[in-house]
């Protein structure tokens, strides 16, 4: 992070020449005091000018630069909605990283600082930035991302940026902030919703093709389930899509509600076989088992994927026997997403229609992170975003455009990928292939 800007008077006693002026004129004085009192009162004196002289200095030294620039527009911005006219907040420090600016001001009435608060949403509009704010008695401390969104960001341009570190690192896309990125296993569980033809699909598709090309089967399984048949059937082949060691079936794209309760089956008693093996070897989490090599060798995580929740919720049961199914899906699921952080199971669930009976309370209570694209109604952005949240309705018509909601939200453009074959084909396993092939030919 840059320094703070000095003020004009700072950068002047950083002049050898000022120095040189500022000696000069103390020998003056000395010599007109010592003519006038004599040397031992002029003696007496010099320890305090000295003193006094010192805290002169410091305070030039340490005195920011007039606001300019950001800070400047913010300073206005916030005078502008001072109640009763209040007078201007003093700029107090003033630093910039990039395309973010951290800026502390002094309040001359503290009692305005939870007004100015509450106006963020009207700041950010103003200034054209994602703010966050704090108030601390006289101060107010912003931080501002003033970056701006790109119209389009393709899969390419995006993974250009230095991924932080992490288990299961994914990009979001490029907000105000600058590249947002997230780690999986810290989530743990995301919710992805979004009217179709917004960005909900391109995301999922985008984020399994990242972890694909860059965590290796031994360290990430893929679950998937896709009833459409149609948005993650470029993933199928790929060796992520098969069973970690030790378990009795293999993982595969479940595309019907049978197929899907299996898989959840599946992965219970994988969850529990874990669980078992944990709690032997006094352990807490996979974290810690991957770090003691002797315990029986390295565990993957395991990722299941939910292309559209409405597809296995329990109101599109057609008869008694399937809704038993989905019931059994659905508290299977809910296990699983309490339970599974621990053990290495993580969750990305996606819907284009999202509602309360497709996003029940026991699922979506554990899905803390949240993507919401364009929703056509408030109540729809609630479902995703939370209660009180109606800002998916708001986002402009605009492909890729969504809301990233972890600890605080975030406008980001997501990382547009139209195919991912091209990126995948290299990793796919050769006997699945040759039998596409095979089936191409017949």
């Amino acid at each position: 992070m840059s320094a703070p800007k000095r003020s004009a008077a700072a950068n002047e006693l950083r002049d050898w020449r000022v120095w040189a002026m500022v000696a000069v004129a103390v020998v003056v004085l000395v010599r007109a005091a010592l003519l006038r009192v004599g040397w031992w009162a002029a003696l007496a004196v010099l320890p305090v000018a000295g003193v006094v002289f010192a805290i002169v200095a410091i305070r030039l030294l340490r005195r920011p630069a007039a606001a300019s620039g950001f800070p400047a527009e913010a300073t206005r911005a916030l005078a502008a909605h001072l109640p009763d006219g209040g007078r201007p907040p003093r700029v107090l420090d003033a630093r910039q990283n990039g395309e973010v600016w951290e800026v502390e001001w002094r309040l001359h009435d503290r009692r305005s600082g939870q007004a100015l608060l509450k106006k963020t949403r009207d700041l950010e509009h103003e200034l054209g930035a994602a703010l966050e704010l704090h108030h601390d008695k006289h101060r107010l401390r912003m931080r501002a991302g003033t970056a701006e969104i790109p119209d389009v960001v393709t899969f390419e341009e995006f993974y250009r940026h230095p991924a932080p570190d992490g288990e299961l690192v994914v990009g979001i896309g490029m907000s105000r902030w600058g590249a947002v990125w997230a780690d999986l296993v810290k989530l743990p569980h995301l919710l992805i919703g979004g009217t179709t033809q917004f960005g909900k699909s391109v995301m999922v598709s985008q984020m399994l093709t990242r972890l694909a090309l860059t965590y290796g089967p031994e360290h990430l399984k893929l679950a998937l389930v896709d009833f459409k048949r149609v948005e993650l059937s470029a993933f199928e082949g790929l060796p992520h899509v098969t069973p970690p060691d030790g378990q009795a079936a293999s993982i595969a794209v479940a595309k019907d509600i049978e197929a899907y309760l299996e898989l959840l089956k599946v992965l219970s008693e994988s969850l529990d076989e874990r669980r078992l093996r944990f709690d032997l070897a006094r352990v807490k989490n996979i974290q810690d088992w991957n770090r003691r090599p002797e315990l029986g060798g390295r565990l993957p995580y395991v990722l299941l994927v939910i292309d559209e929740l409405a597809e296995v919720s329990v109101e599109e049961a057609g008869n008694p026997e399937e809704k038993r199914q989905r019931q059994e899906a659905l508290a299977l699921l809910a296990r699983m997403a309490r339970l599974g952080r621990a053990f290495g199971f993580h969750i990305i669930a996606a819907t284009q229609r999202p509602a309360v009976e497709t996003v029940p309370g026991p699922i979506k209570s554990q899905l803390l992170a949240r993507i919401c694209f364009k929703v056509a109604t408030g109540t729809e952005s609630r479902v995703v975003l939370g209660e009180d949240n109606s800002t998916g309705a708001e986002l402009p018509a605009h492909r890729g455009r969504g809301i990233w909601q972890w600890s605080l939200p975030a406008v980001f453009q997501g990382p547009l990928l139209t195919d991912p074959e091209p990126l995948l084909a290299g990793l796919k396993r050769p006997a699945v292939l040759a039998v596409e092939s095979e089936e191409e030919v017949a």
